[in-house]
């Protein structure tokens, strides 16, 4: 069965731009995961006032999804992201993590 995975950010304004992950990173995710079928889907959604962004990506068995987990290049990237929030004010609020 497909497992979905999805989270917030909430940004305090729109001054402040959400994180970006890096184009080789997004490259890395495109070949690793997506090509490969094991992340069948990922999405995006922006609230109405753009402070919230929402993020789901779903996997294609549970078992992608504990590979994206220890996945080295993923854990750097969740790294940067907790670390830019941290330092811009932002929160991250885990939505999901289930089977789908």
């Amino acid at each position: 069965m497909a497992w979905l995975k999805s989270f917030k950010i909430v940004r305090p304004n729109t001054d402040t731009l959400f994180f970006d992950t890096p184009d080789n990173v997004k490259t890395y995710i495109k070949e690793t995961y997506e090509d490969t079928g094991k992340c069948i889907s990922f999405g995006t959604v922006f609230s109405e006032d753009n402070l919230t962004l929402t993020k789901s990506r779903v996997f294609n068995t549970k078992d992608d999804r504990e590979a994206w987990e220890a996945d080295s290049t993923i854990q750097s990237n969740r790294t940067a992201l907790k670390s830019y929030c941290s330092s811009n004010n932002h929160t991250i609020t885990g939505l999901d993590d289930k089977d789908i």
